[in-house]
């Protein structure tokens, strides 16, 4: 059962009728979460991949990574101004190559002073930017063992080597 303040929200991977609009970016993003201030949202799309007027064009002829994009704009400005204890997010940055991955992971990183964002992932870069990682390992047949790795004490190990 969800809290009173709790919403989901969910973005398939096979987003080809979400985004089979001829709305622009701009307006695309209005529908789903009306913000006062359009320079806000544009804000977080040229912080993400479209600048100038990369925000006016059509949905429809977005490639998979700038919907990926268009989406997580959307997410992170919703978070900036409306920030939620948790987030959980499951391979959102799958269709973007390896440059806009390490961009996304580190704006992501950024939200997380006020949220604590968890991560399902296969991409490197998105490793590479967290706090902390936890993984499931079967070496042996049926024995599933839990993995884990702290990448904030590790650093602080090899600094205190230094």
């Amino acid at each position: 059962k969800w809290g009173v303040t709790t919403s989901q929200a969910y973005f398939p991977k096979d987003n080809s009728a979400e985004f089979d609009s001829d709305l622009v970016i701009y307006d695309w993003l209005q529908q789903y979460s009306p913000v006062k201030d359009i320079t806000y949202v544009r804000g977080f799309l040229g912080r993400m991949l479209f600048a100038g007027d990369d925000g006016a064009k059509k949905v429809r002829v977005l490639s998979g990574g700038e919907k990926a994009f268009t989406a997580i704009a959307l997410l992170f400005a919703i978070q900036s101004l409306k920030p939620s204890p948790f987030c959980l997010l499951d391979e959102i940055e799958a269709a973007l190559d390896d440059s806009n991955v390490y961009r996304y992971a580190n704006y992501l990183h950024k939200l997380t002073k006020d949220t604590q964002f968890i991560v399902i992932t296969h991409r490197k870069g998105t490793m590479e930017a967290a706090d902390s990682l936890y993984g499931i390992t079967m070496q042996e047949r049926g024995v599933s063992t839990l993995v884990s790795v702290n990448l904030i004490a590790s650093e602080l190990e090899e600094e205190e080597k230094v």
